[in-house]
């Protein structure tokens, strides 16, 4: 009886002994995949947030220097509000006709 419950424990030892103990279990790898998962959850918020601000950034200092830009646009355009004294107009079309019959 001796000899058969020492053999019985030297097959349960070596049957417990396999070629996959470097592989994980199912409930290793569910564990593992769900704190990777957490993790790159984190970071890929952490990565959004900097990226949004750095547009954010570049596209304010875009409209900005497109304001000044258009703005200064619009007021050599306009003058200074006041109309003016005299039309011009019509003295602008004679230089226009007279580059046009220069040309010809």
């Amino acid at each position: 009886m001796k000899k058969l419950c020492l053999a019985a424990l030297i097959a349960a030892a070596l049957a417990s002994c396999s070629q996959n103990e470097n592989q994980l279990r199912p409930g290793e790898k569910y564990t593992i995949d769900t704190i990777m998962y957490r993790e790159y959850r984190k970071i890929d918020s952490m990565v959004k947030s900097e990226c949004d601000k750095v547009s954010d950034g570049i596209f304010r200092k875009a409209y900005d220097s497109l304001l000044r830009i258009r703005v200064r646009d619009i007021s050599s355009i306009k003058g200074d509000g006041r109309p003016p004294v005299e039309n011009k107009f019509p003295e602008a079309v004679r230089k226009v006709d007279k580059k046009e019959e220069i040309r010809k």
